[in-house]
This record gives structure tokens, sequence and C-alpha cells, in this order.
């Protein structure tokens, strides 16, 4: 029973570990996707800012 007990410690720790894992590769790609689009569109954020901001100005909606 000890054994087994140690054996289910054992197996959860690891699976505990694998999806750490899992969890910090995914953190990591999904950072650089974002940082990615966020070089990659940063001419339009430029353009949807200069478009809200000019809506602002005349108080009109599109």
């Amino acid at each position: 029973m000890v054994i087994k007990d140690n054996i289910d410690a054992l197996y959860l720790s690891l699976l505990n570990y694998i999806f750490t894992f899992i969890r910090t590769v995914a953190t990591t790609l999904n950072s650089a996707i974002l940082c990615n689009i966020q070089k990659e569109y940063y001419r339009f954020g430029i353009y949807f800012e200069k478009s809200v901001t000019r809506i602002k100005k005349y108080n009109t909606i599109f």
C-alpha cells in the first residue's frame, strides 16, 4: 500500500510538472505571437487611433 501511494504521488507530481511545462510554453508562444502581431499591425493601430481622434473631434458617428 505504501509503495502504491508513493507511485501515485510520483505520477501526480510528474503530471503536474508536464502540465506546468505545457502551460509555460503556451504562455511564451502566446506572448511571442502577440508581440509579432503588434509589430505587424503598428501602422494599422496608428491609422485607427487617428480615425477615433477625428470622430471625437467632430462628434460624429462615422
